[in-house]
């Protein structure tokens, strides 16, 4: 947060130049909130805050935010994309801008006539678009994250493929929801595939016998448990076997199997001691990029854990690796902890908020 105000302070000694016009792409809330906290002992910092940031930016140019119409058209855009002759791509674009508030139904019809229908994959369309509400959330609304879970979604369509196994389009998109939204419940899911089954007779309970049944299995209390409820009431999961999916997903997945240096490196940024996380950035440094992109997503998912400690350690291994993370990875990274710098816990919040400042 302090690197925020000093590059506006930097920017400042250079506005009295006539041949100089800076043009800033920030988040403003984000801004003035870092400016707020670097004069938090003066009285009434957030109004100070907005003169200092109106006394700097003469000219403002509102973005406005993608709304979930637009996110939906994108998705199903995304999908597409690969169906279509390259030719074509200019003009599928211009016609999808015209869609109205029927979405689904304009964008078949248009769909019918640039791609063959009859060999266009509908069920990974209907499958994507039929909760296609809770995979923009899940995804943050960043066009970036949707196209890593699309990525995601037809590699383990075409890994299932490869390895025989008759998997259903709208199960592995559930279970990539699943994973998405919940990793470390899924994580456990993974050794303890019985979980599913727990969860769904869970689910079919009313209030009061939920409840009773949720003393006896305190093993499912570590996690945001009526939110988990919810999910699946929203994505039901009925009758169906766990293992192929689960063994599609750990084969290929947002956290790709880790290797031995991989997790020797991991096990020392995740230690919390100052000599190991020491040794953990001298590991890092020697992975080559591929390997490097795996430590970093595999820590970004550990940021979403219920456990705080997790959290917090993730964190720690970030400001252990400051300076050397690769360039494509940094806006991840920074925007997580500064997601970070809101969490739930003290510790955790205080310590993203220190990292930043590094």
């Amino acid at each position: 947060m302090g690197a925020t105000v000093d590059i506006l302070e930097t920017i400042k000694l250079m506005l009295s130049s006539r041949k100089c016009v800076y043009i800033l792409g920030l988040d403003y809330e984000r801004v003035r909130h870092a400016v707020s906290e670097r004069f938090s002992n003066v009285e009434n910092s957030q109004e100070l805050a907005a003169d200092y940031l109106d006394k700097i930016i003469q000219l403002y140019f509102h973005i406005p935010r993608r709304s979930e119409e637009d996110m939906k058209i994108y998705l199903r855009y995304l999908f597409t994309l690969k169906y279509l002759k390259e030719e074509s791509f200019q003009d599928f674009a211009k016609d999808i801008r015209r869609i109205g508030k029927n979405i689904d139904k304009e964008f078949l019809k248009i769909l019918e006539t640039y791609v063959d229908i009859e060999t266009f994959p509908m069920d990974g369309y209907k499958a994507l678009t039929e909760h296609d509400i809770l995979t923009i959330r899940g995804n943050e609304f960043n066009p970036r994250k949707l196209k890593r879970f699309l990525n995601t979604y037809e590699m383990r369509t075409s890994l299932s493929r490869l390895l025989e196994l008759e998997l259903e389009s709208e199960y592995l998109v559930k279970f990539l929801l699943l994973q998405t939204r919940f990793a470390d419940f899924y994580r456990d899911l993974e050794d303890n595939p019985d979980l599913l089954e727990q969860i769904n007779e869970l689910v079919s309970l009313n209030e009061a016998e939920r409840k009773e049944k949720l003393e006896k299995m305190k093993q499912l209390k570590k996690y945001d448990i009526d939110s988990i409820f919810d999910f699946f009431e929203e994505v039901p999961f009925v009758d169906v076997d766990p293992l192929p999916y689960l063994r599609v997903a750990q084969t290929v997945e947002f956290r790709v199997a880790l290797g031995e240096k991989e997790k020797k490196t991991l096990d020392n940024l995740m230690s919390g001691d100052t000599v190991k996380l020491e040794q953990g950035l001298g590991n890092f440094q020697v992975l080559d990029a591929e390997q490097k992109d795996t430590v970093i997503q595999d820590l970004l998912e550990r940021t979403g854990y219920t456990d705080a400690q997790v959290r917090r350690r993730s964190v720690l291994a970030f400001g252990a690796l400051r300076g050397v993370v690769p360039e494509d990875l940094m806006e991840d990274v920074v925007e997580k902890l500064v997601e970070l710098t809101e969490d739930e816990d003290v510790n955790v919040r205080a310590q993203a908020k220190t990292v930043l400042e590094i």
